[in-house]
């Protein structure tokens, strides 16, 4: 039977719906929709009053505010795949559906860039990102200045600066179900309705990576580096003062488990080969999230106190984790057209779109601080970064076409 001819007979009730075990396969070619926009550094946020050792001029003081963001993602296509199998019999009947889809992943790759962190005052009066300066004496050629140097060193807020930001986002997901199905009575025109009811569980896990870095070697000209000395001859190669959180690396993982009560419509017409289907689906989800960050920032960074890198911060790792809940709620429909080659199976062609809120994406969960809770100066009490909790309820929409196969449906 599997291969005998189609049925296409008009008569009687026409085509009558297929019943006994079935199965479905079809390759996925889907989107998945980019989170919010997000600021590499702190939203809004200008650190004011910067300061750049620069032994040639008086210092100059500068606000910084971040200069990257993750507007370059863009909502691109994937491959994947789906099965369906189940039995109908009669008015009952049971299926199990499952898709999974190929990892999306994106990167972007800049040049300088500009990270604003917040830090906070220590008891000593003496910020995370505070370090010593070198710049030109004002008073230097003043017979009233006692020291008559040509430079004065003090401590100042320091910019954060990357010679390099490489950034990551990866998305997977995948979902599996399990539902009863009733199916009605054939209506007049030869149209027929199934509902079903049952479980569904979705994953939807996203992770978004930044690595800071800082060149390794320097060509100069004659010019010297701030806080080198002997001057340099031209031409010389010279390791540079690294950005002051060169060469840093945080990683931000969300995975989010969605589980609960689904219900769903499904309405097909066949007429000669050709059959068209609509379904939809609608799942009330809890969603499980486990958050999770790590990295180190700084880990170029010498002994504290050095010129040009933080006065009391030392290499620093970063280490976050939170379990959240969330009400997750899922639209899904379906839109296929199927042609039939043999009276079991057909090769069909179809659409499908979902959309889920309550999703947490880690690009807009990163906290840029450096705080002190303890408020010692003690670089191991700085908390280094964090995960921004509230920023948990993103939606999603994924959307795509399918092509494939099935057996008896």
């Amino acid at each position: 039977m599997l291969f005998a001819p189609a049925d296409v007979s008009p008569y009687g009730n026409g085509i009558q719906p297929s019943e006994g075990y079935f199965f479905v396969f079809d390759g996925l070619h889907w989107s998945i929709s980019t989170p919010a926009v997000a600021t590499i550094g702190k939203p809004d946020f200008v650190r004011q009053d910067v300061y750049r050792s620069d032994p040639t001029q008086e210092a100059q003081p500068f606000n910084q505010a971040s200069t990257h963001d993750t507007g370059q993602l863009t909502a691109a296509y994937t491959e994947g795949n789906r099965i369906e199998f189940g039995r109908v019999w009669g008015h009952r009947g049971w299926f199990f559906s499952g898709y999974r889809l190929n990892n999306q992943t994106q990167m972007i790759v800049t040049g300088t860039a500009d990270v604003a962190f917040e830090d906070f005052d220590i008891a000593t009066g003496i910020k995370a990102l505070d370090g010593l300066v070198e710049n030109l004496d004002p008073d230097a050629q003043d017979p009233t200045d006692p020291t008559l140097s040509g430079t004065i060193t003090e401590i100042r807020s320091l910019p954060v600066t990357f010679d390099e930001l490489i950034m990551k986002n990866r998305v997977e997901t995948w979902s599996v179900e399990l539902m009863g199905m009733h199916r009605f009575h054939q209506l007049h025109h030869g149209g027929v309705f199934e509902v079903f009811a049952g479980a569904r569980y979705l994953e939807f896990n996203e992770s978004f990576d930044v690595n800071g870095l800082g060149d390794e070697l320097t060509t100069t000209t004659g010019q010297q580096p701030p806080g080198q000395q002997p001057p340099a001859q031209p031409g010389t190669q010279l390791a540079p003062i690294p950005p002051i959180l060169a060469d840093s690396v945080w990683n931000t993982i969300a995975d989010n488990h969605i589980v609960g009560p689904q219900i769903g419509m499904r309405y097909f017409r066949r007429h000669n080969r050709w059959m068209i289907s609509t379904e939809g689906r609608f799942l009330a989800g809890i969603n499980f999230q486990n958050i999770r960050q790590s990295g180190v920032l700084g880990s170029r960074l010498t002994a504290p106190g050095t010129l040009d890198q933080p006065y009391l911060l030392g290499p620093a790792d970063v280490d976050h984790t939170e379990f959240l809940d969330e009400w997750s709620p899922l639209v899904e429909l379906r839109a296929e057209l199927r042609y039939q080659l043999t009276r079991s199976i057909s090769v069909r062609f179809g659409w499908t779109g979902f959309w889920v809120d309550g999703i947490a994406r880690p690009s807009n969960m990163i906290n840029y601080e450096i705080a002190v809770p303890n408020r010692r100066p003690n670089p191991v009490d700085y908390e280094m970064m964090g995960i921004l909790t509230e920023n948990n309820q993103q939606s999603v929409f994924a959307q795509g076409f399918s092509i494939g196969l099935d057996v008896n449906r």
